[in-house]
This record gives structure tokens, sequence and C-alpha cells, in this order.
């Protein structure tokens, strides 16, 4: 089940603690993607804008910040996205707990 799509909260609908975890799984997977791609962009932009000809400190000053944005943005990814799967799991364990057992025999 990917975090991106609601499969997991149509998967648990019917208890409403399941679902809950559900969408915190779907809204930190979406979070998580975003500050990926945007920590992907920033290094892709200071690796473009670098330069080692002389006379470009202006232009070395952005590709620094642009390094140091995508660390942060890379550094929240792993945050986010490290949080993520814990409440997939709790979803699911919610739920399965909360659906009737057979009998035993």
């Amino acid at each position: 089940m990917s975090g991106l799509s609601g499969d997991l909260e149509e998967a648990v609908a019917g208890n409403s603690a399941a679902e809950e975890h559900a969408r915190t799984f779907a809204r930190r997977s979406r979070t998580a993607l975003v500050l990926y791609s945007l920590g992907v962009a920033c290094l892709v932009g200071a690796i473009a804008t670098h330069t080692n000809e002389p006379g470009h400190p202006v232009r070395n000053d952005v590709a620094a910040g642009s390094l140091i944005g995508s660390l942060g943005f890379l550094t929240g990814f792993l945050a986010v996205f490290s949080t993520a799967p814990g409440h997939l799991y709790d979803a699911i364990n919610i739920y399965n707990d909360s659906v009737p057992r057979g009998t035993d025999r």
C-alpha cells in the first residue's frame, strides 16, 4: 500500500482509530515526498550553479546556500519518512484487533 493513495484508509474503514493512523501515514508519506523532491531540486541547483572559475563569488554563494537548503530538506525528509511506517502498522494492527474472530475448533 502506498502512502500516496487512500488505499490504506479504505482497507481499515469502519474503525475510527485505524482510519486516523491511516490518514497520518498518508500525510507523512506525501510530506516526505515533497521534502525529498525539494531537497533533490536544491541539490541539483547547487551543482549546476557552482563554478570553479574566479570572479563568481555571488554564484558560489548561491550554490552554497542551495546546498545548505538541500541538506535541510533532506534531513526533514528523513525525519518524516522514518515516522510514517509506524502509523501504517498501527492502522493495520488496530483494525485487525477489532475484527471479530471465528470460533475456535
